[in-house]
């Protein structure tokens, strides 16, 4: 699959984007990812030293939904929790952009923690997600129609040629998702949606810790169960420590359902999803980390 980068034109009306908004910029540093999706990500300092990010989403739904989050949401949070948040001092709606103020803070994914500090960061990430998820929306309620939506993206991954899945693993897939009804009467609520420590920015302030949720472009009304899905494999299963302090945050642990739930939304997005997305990019290193979360969930039942 190819995917286009943002052309010249494209770039230079961002650029003029953002001088209007925060006069000349002396520094410009593109963090965009160079892989899956095509977002643009400009680190920006001004001439006073000021720093900023520019964010441009690829697809429009994608700068809709993060509009929404940052615009309805997130303001209606208790106070503690809108702290926690950062919202856009401009937005180009004709170019599918805004403007952040530059969080301070690392990726608690990839900083040099300390256990307590890490500790800390998945508890404050618990209660900022009790906070969200707690919050009415237009779209939340029951989740009508749910568990469709579910099989039809796991037959949408499943049929990928590229990724030639057996008649058991496919067997498999299809009984994890239906599993004892896990899926019925649930309820939407504002969800992030891709809910991880990739995404929390900590700070460190004469020995208080700040936690900062970014990247709303995911965002919608959905289970809740589906901000700690991904969570579940990629950082539970090695570290089962961090998902307690998580659920300490959050005020309770999930039900024997809502375990259900994870579990076969990790069998959907990162495991048969994940084999799926990577063979269609090429991406073997996706595909073998997808291949090994199949093999071993099948491995446990």
């Amino acid at each position: 699959m190819t995917i286009e980068p943002p052309s010249t034109e494209l770039r230079d009306a961002l650029r003029r984007f953002a001088e209007r908004t925060l006069g000349r910029i002396v520094t410009l540093d593109d963090r965009s990812r160079a892989f899956g999706r095509m977002s643009l990500v400009w680190h920006l300092e001004t001439a006073e030293g000021q720093r900023y990010y520019l964010k441009r989403h690829e697809e429009r739904r994608l700068f809709d939904r993060e509009l929404r989050a940052l615009r309805d949401w997130l303001p209606r949070l208790p106070e503690g929790a809108r702290q926690m948040t950062v919202p856009p001092i401009a937005v180009a709606d004709d170019l599918d952009a805004m403007i952040f103020e530059a969080a301070p803070g690392e990726i608690v994914e990839d900083a040099d923690l300390t256990d307590h500090e890490r500790q800390a960061a998945y508890q404050m990430a618990g209660a900022f997600a009790a906070a969200l998820h707690a919050l009415p929306c237009e779209g939340c309620g029951p989740a009508e129609g749910y568990v469709d939506q579910q099989l039809a993206n796991v037959e949408r991954w499943l049929g990928d040629p590229a990724a030639d899945f057996t008649a058991e693993e496919q067997r498999w897939t299809r009984d994890t998702v239906r599993a004892g009804g896990a899926f019925e009467g649930v309820q939407l609520v504002p969800a992030h949606m891709d809910y991880s420590p990739r995404n929390w920015l900590l700070h460190r302030d004469d020995g208080v810790l700040w936690l900062h949720v970014i990247d709303w472009e995911r965002a919608r009304p959905a289970p809740w169960v589906e901000d700690v899905q991904r969570m579940a494999e990629d950082h539970w299963h090695r570290d089962p420590a961090m998902r307690e302090a998580f659920f300490l945050g959050y005020g309770r642990q999930p039900s024997e359902v809502e375990e259900r739930q994870i579990r076969a939304l990790v069998a959907i997005n990162s495991a048969v999803g994940a084999i799926a997305w990577g063979g269609q990019r090429g991406d073997t290193a996706f595909v073998a980390k997808g291949r090994a979360i199949l093999d071993r969930m099948r491995a446990e039942d």
